[in-house]
């Protein structure tokens, strides 16, 4: 594994604080990009376009509906825009991030959900891009960020904790830090706050690099309801729904199919015995055991979205990286309910084959439910999360103000763990602080209902 684990609610807390304040100023040639990401570093972002880029950002229509749910039509973006035939341009614009200056840096819209749920107050998270129009031009040797909106998240914490809680149960995913969002539309709109968004790290080669001993081994998206679907000996038409970021080799294209033809036609022995070369048992029982006790449905649980894999190419093994946890902590249940009360034995769709498959495996379920419960005593522990949200609320509520006093009174329910009423999802919320203690109390009823290995 790569980054140890925060064994105890001190050892956890302590991360957190420690770096409260940057090593080096932006801008100096010693700032990194652990300078950047620091949990409770509020960056004050600027954004400056003319009419006509600002008009460009809008989405376009580029195709017919692809008549699926998630998938775009061949070569364009995947999720419910792609879905429905729109595609997002690249705009230039003028970037300020703390003062430091970035000029013509490219810009597009992202997301798929919080841009349709975004459009309604005109927040929507942007992606951008520092050096494709100008070459080498980088900030800490990164040339992509994200800013996440989280219009699906009244506490502007699941993602970033959610994050947190993968890194310290060693799975690769982003940092995190926030930024406050101005805008200026230059000879029409003097500039304006958009408000509280989060800046996110992107999964590139540098991020792959800080996590693997190679960087440079094929990266995919996948986005299917039904994950890993065996779909012939033809990439073409495994290409769009895999979503590949690099170039693949014929061997890498070649190996996915073999995986997804181990999972669709092998029988238990089969699988049993060969499911490890394509693998690692252990991360990947890590990997599923945070995202289960974090209730996850937006991911390879539930819609088959919101995660990359990777193919080491020192292992030729694949792992997996979070990515969009917006909707962690039952926020929304997509049909399966929102109390925290998900099964951790089959949290799965029944013909989700992968995860039914690597369920039923014993040498996948010893180490699965040895981290749930581990996990129940340490980075999930209420008190530890609870210390969290406290620390992060502080450091974010004066931007959240700024933003609008509708925003701050859901972000202080939250805040406070009291559940509260969410006009995008028409539900009422149950807050971080809440579903903890509750998840906790679950799990360790799930846990005395199962034979563990070693337990009496």
């Amino acid at each position: 594994m790569r980054i140890g684990l925060a064994l105890a609610v001190p050892l956890f807390i302590a991360s957190l604080t420690s770096s409260a304040a940057p090593a080096a100023e932006i801008g100096d040639k010693n700032f990194t990009a652990d300078d950047l990401f620091q949990m409770t570093r509020i960056w004050k972002v600027e954004l400056t376009f003319t009419p006509e880029q600002w008009t460009n950002l809008a989405p376009r229509k580029v195709s017919a509906p692809s008549g699926s749910v998630l998938t775009g039509a061949p070569g364009l973006r995947n999720g419910l825009q792609g879905a429905a035939g729109m595609e997002y341009e690249w705009v230039h614009a003028d970037l300020k991030i703390d003062g430091l200056e970035f000029k013509d840096i490219a810009v597009r819209y992202k997301g798929n959900g919080t841009y349709q749920k975004g459009q309604l107050s005109g927040k929507i998270s942007f992606k951008l891009a520092l050096n494709k129009y100008v070459k080498g031009q980088k900030l800490a040797k990164m040339d992509k960020l994200n800013l996440a909106n989280e219009i699906s998240d009244s506490t502007w914490m699941n993602e970033n904790i959610s994050y947190k809680l993968f890194r310290d149960a060693g799975i690769p995913a982003p940092r995190t830090a926030y930024a406050r969002v101005f805008i200026t539309i230059t000879g029409q709109k003097p500039q304006f706050y958009r408000g509280l968004y989060s800046l996110v790290e992107e999964v590139d080669p540098l991020f792959l690099s800080r996590w693997f001993p190679t960087k440079d081994g094929a990266l995919f998206k996948p986005v299917m309801p039904v994950p890993f679907t065996f779909m012939g000996e033809d990439w073409e038409k495994y290409k769009q729904s895999y979503d590949p970021k690099v170039d693949l080799t014929d061997e890498q294209k070649k190996r996915m199919i073999d995986f997804t033809r181990l999972i669709a036609t092998a029988d238990d022995a089969t699988f049993a015995k060969q499911i490890g070369d394509y693998i690692d048992i252990d991360e990947t029982a890590r990997f599923l055991a945070v995202s289960v006790y974090a209730m996850d449905y937006d991911s390879i649980l539930l819609n088959g979205q919101n995660y990359y894999v990777y193919q080491d190419t020192k292992t030729n093994r694949y792992s997996f990286t979070a990515w969009d946890q917006d909707e962690t902590f039952a926020k929304v249940g997509f049909g399966y309910g929102t109390l925290p009360d998900l099964s951790i034995v089959q949290p799965h769709r029944p013909n989700n084959r992968f995860l039914v498959r690597l369920f039923a495996l014993e040498a996948f379920r010893t180490p699965y439910l040895k981290a749930i419960a581990e996990f129940s005593n340490t980075i999930f522990n209420p008190e530890s999360l609870a210390a969290e949200v406290d620390l992060l609320a502080a450091a974010i509520r004066p931007a959240v103000k700024e933003e609008s006093e509708s925003a701050l009174a859901m972000f202080d329910a939250a805040a406070s763990g009291d559940s509260f009423f969410s006009p995008l999802t028409s539900s009422f919320i149950l807050p971080l602080k809440s579903f903890a203690q509750l998840r906790k109390e679950n799990v360790t009823e799930q846990l005395t209902k199962i034979a563990l290995p070693g337990k009496n």
